[in-house]
């Protein structure tokens, strides 16, 4: 009878590992996503022999790395388990408004931090948002917070130097909570962002320029 048992045991065990075996299975496959828009045609004055550098972009903690993040309330982040950034937000910014800068048309040249080069223009840019927000309930947003300051170096003083600083809140509606479809808006409220920027660049550089007439 105690052999019975044992036996019976034994194919009851190698029944649950058999079962468990079954219902874990290989892993989900990891997607990665990216931002993609055209650069901004915007219409602005034609640049002058001037120099602008765009500094890193500094980032809150939830954008440091490459975690698509949601908000459901004001005190939850969480982030989607299988979908990932294909970049840290910061990159993408940084690489993207290099881009933009460089087609506008209103610099000389635009370097980045690792490019050598006098530069009496600089942009310092902090990314404090980069999220999915709305909830359940609400209607979900791709909401991208970036603040901008704009530096001239020729200007005596810090407070001088100042041309601008400015907080950029973008928000932009999207069909539902897939990460294709918070990456699509997430793309869109980058490229709202970019033209607002442009010509506030553009503004304070003119200005810049006829103070000096």
């Amino acid at each position: 009878m105690k052999g019975r048992r044992v036996v019976a045991c034994s194919c009851g065990l190698l029944l649950m590992v058999f079962c468990i075996g079954c219902q874990t299975g290989p892993a989900p496959k990891t997607v990665y996503y990216t931002l993609a828009y055209p650069a901004p045609q915007v219409l602005l004055p034609s640049g002058v022999s001037a120099v602008l550098r765009l500094e890193p972009i500094a980032t809150s903690t939830e954008a440091i790395g490459r975690d698509m993040v949601y908000q459901d309330d004001m005190y939850r982040r969480d982030i989607y388990h299988y979908s990932r950034w294909l970049q840290s937000p910061a990159e993408m910014v940084q690489g993207l408004l290099l881009r933009d800068l460089r087609t506008s048309g209103l610099f000389k040249a635009v370097l980045s931090s690792d490019e050598a080069g006098a530069t009496p223009y600089v942009l310092n840019t902090r990314l404090e948002a980069f999220r999915l927000t709305g909830g359940h309930e609400g209607k979900p947003q791709a909401a991208l917070t970036i603040v901008v300051t704009m530096l001239d170096s020729h200007r005596k003083g810090q407070a001088e130097g100042i041309l601008f600083q400015k907080t950029y809140n973008i928000i932009e509606p999207i069909e539902s909570r897939d990460p294709n479809d918070l990456a699509r808006g997430m793309s869109a409220a980058m490229s709202r962002f970019s033209e607002e920027l442009l010509r506030d660049v553009a503004a304070a550089k003119k200005s810049t320029v006829n103070s000096q007439q």
